[in-house]
């Protein structure tokens, strides 16, 4: 390949060699054909010639768009990366088989209270740190996110995850509240999936209700 400038100033060249070998008397042999069929193939040689240039013009352009679109795709992510490293929360996404997937914040496994979050179901980790009935109907809620026409305006009221409170490995209790909203990609519907750890705050929260009650009974 020679590229579009070289290419273009190769054919122009060999098109007006064609039209001085075809037009000029003495030269060639070829100036002796007829003239309509010399006109015949010089507009066979413009139509080559514009149709080269063209097809090279779009093709640069193209390359140049699809070199910005990379770069931008690039720039997005290192973003995306930043963003993920930086949250507190837990975000991640659950696959149909509610597996957690590769991309996730760096908090995910400080959040979850796991070693690694990355390629487990998300109802396995869960399991004998609430109870078996509760993680079951937590399956059955992620899986109806990937129902063909789930209901939408019941899905927040329904979580069951809203509010939970579960055992750490280390035996004390962890209050999480789990959010959940599908999103649709290239590769199929995801479940996009955020969890906090409250745990400071209900603890707090209590403590103001203690203190209330005590009041209340002093009165």
């Amino acid at each position: 390949m020679v590229g579009p400038l070289w290419g273009s100033v190769f054919a122009g060249a060999f098109m007006a060699t064609q039209l001085v070998l075809f037009f000029i008397p003495g030269i060639s042999p070829l100036a002796a054909t007829e003239f309509e069929y010399k006109i015949r193939m010089a507009g066979v040689y413009l139509i080559i010639f514009t149709f080269s240039l063209a097809f090279e013009t779009i093709r640069r352009q193209t390359q140049k768009s699809l070199e910005v679109t990379a770069a931008e795709l690039a720039a997005a992510k290192v973003q995306t990366d930043g963003i993920l490293h930086a949250v507190t929360e837990g975000i991640f996404l659950l696959d149909k088989d509610l597996v957690i997937g590769d991309q996730h914040s760096s908090s995910l496994a400080k959040v979850l209270d796991v070693p690694e979050a990355v390629g487990k179901r998300l109802p396995d980790l869960l399991r004998g740190r609430i109870g078996d009935r509760d993680r079951e109907a937590v399956k059955d809620y992620l899986e109806m996110f990937f129902l063909p026409d789930p209901p939408w305006h019941l899905m927040e009221e329904i979580n069951p995850l809203s509010q939970v409170t579960m055992a750490s490995p280390t035996g004390s209790l962890k209050h999480l509240t789990f959010a959940f909203t599908a999103v649709e990609l290239s590769t199929g519907r995801r479940v996009l999936a955020t969890v906090r750890d409250i745990t400071q705050s209900f603890e707090l929260s209590k403590k103001l209700k203690e203190e209330e009650d005590r009041s209340a009974r002093q009165m």
